[in-house]
């Protein structure tokens, strides 16, 4: 399903994938296709220690050429459109920007019986942990609890200098 609310024929998110693609730069098909299928599987099996792996592996995927010239890798912006994008080239249901009472959380993917709440940092001296505490504190979550399906928070944070995560904090409310 595509974030938008349209599936496409089969429901594959083509758009999405082609967009992959065009950022990812060279490659074959198939390899982009098994990484958004590899992603499925951890957002399946909710590991988040394998989520960390791959979200890592799926930034460093990116051609250095892509971030060159490009102030666009200063903004967390910039990693939330990737992340989206992987995200819903993995078939999951995925909601940017969405408000609730005391915030608004950077990116929400349901899908496969779990909540993903993701909140994003560039680099920054509050510490490595500030995107969870700010999930924790501002209750980003909360509006999914108690449907059964796992919630987990995850915060991220993002170096210019890497174009990578240099934080990964993540549970499981």
């Amino acid at each position: 399903m595509l974030s938008a609310g349209v599936s496409e024929p089969g429901g594959a998110p083509g758009l999405n994938r082609d967009l992959l693609g065009r950022v990812l730069g060279a490659g074959k098909t198939g390899e982009r296709i098994s990484q958004t299928t590899r992603l499925r599987e951890v957002l399946v099996a909710g590991d988040l220690a394998d989520l960390e792996s791959e979200l890592r592996a799926f930034l460093a995927s990116i051609p250095h050429q892509r971030h060159s010239k490009n102030p666009m890798g200063s903004y967390e912006g910039w990693y939330a459109s990737l992340l989206q994008a992987y995200f819903v080239a993995a078939e999951a249901e995925v909601r940017a920007e969405e408000s609730g009472s005391q915030g608004r959380a950077d990116l929400i993917v349901r899908g496969f019986g779990r909540v993903y709440v993701f909140e994003f940092k560039m680099r920054s001296r509050a510490g490595a942990d500030a995107a969870l505490r700010q999930l924790k504190e501002r209750g980003y979550a909360d509006r999914y609890l108690g449907r059964g399906e796992p919630v987990h928070l995850v915060g991220l944070e993002f170096s210019t200098d890497t174009r990578n995560l240099t934080g990964f904090e993540a549970e499981t409310a």
